[in-house]
């Protein structure tokens, strides 16, 4: 799998099933090159729309699949940043 092809998913709950929002960036580890967060623009809702929260940072520990067109994550608040 190619990065770019992260930015095609959608990131939903495993726990909830809730759609959280799309693949907006990656944070890479410099030393390592390997990805420590997915970045994603959340979806906009009724209930998220006057919310000042429009991005969200997950861990990447965090994902447990990746499909064809979603990657599954556990939405443990602990492993989530909430970024404006």
């Amino acid at each position: 799998m190619k990065l770019n092809d992260l930015f095609e998913k959608e990131i939903v709950s495993v726990f909830t099933g809730e759609r959280l929002g799309d693949v907006y960036d990656v944070e890479i580890e410099e030393k390592s090159g390997f990805i420590q967060n997915i970045i994603i623009k959340n979806k906009i809702t009724l209930f998220n729309l006057f919310s000042s929260r429009k991005f969200m940072s997950i861990s990447w520990s965090s994902v447990k699949v990746i499909g064809e067109e979603i990657i599954l994550v556990e939405d443990d608040y602990s492993n989530q940043t909430s970024l404006t």
